[in-house]
């Protein structure tokens, strides 16, 4: 009890505790493409895997009744279009659900490479044509 009251009384007053925004040269360029990448990825993950769950009900709904006898049909076995917002039933096994979170993840990481790879493309093909711009003025 002592210590929580001295700390408001030992408290720094004398400095402001509104933050300061960023400088625009405080993150190098690589940094920033990087961040931007993983919230991306991160970002994307529930959209894809609602997605990624909807496509693995649909073609289990699909492949199942014309080929009763494929391994993968036999081992991911989906009798009706699993809904994937209904939680009075589990509609998928353990092994199914880590195949959808995998094929999920790829998907994300994948959308946050290509967003990566664009965005770098983009910003040299300016720099080429911001530097022949200069080379043209100067001659």
């Amino acid at each position: 009890m002592l210590f929580s009251c001295s700390v408001n009384l030992f408290a720094d007053t004398a400095n402001s505790t509104t933050p300061e925004p960023y400088e625009k040269d405080e993150f190098p360029q690589w940094a920033k493409d990087i961040r931007r990448s993983e919230i991306i990825a991160f970002g994307s993950m529930p959209f894809v895997t609602t997605w990624v769950t909807v496509g693995y009900g649909m073609i289990g709904m699909w492949v199942i009744p014309e080929n009763p006898d494929n391994e993968f049909c036999a081992k991911y076995h989906l009798a009706d279009f699993p809904n994937p917002l209904d939680k009075s039933k589990p509609i998928f096994t353990e092994d199914q659900i880590k195949l959808v979170v995998g094929v999920s993840a790829i998907i994300s990481l994948g959308l946050g490479i290509t967003d990566y790879f664009i965005n770098n493309s983009k910003r040299n093909k300016q720099k080429k044509e911001l530097q022949l711009k200069q080379e043209m003025k100067g001659k």
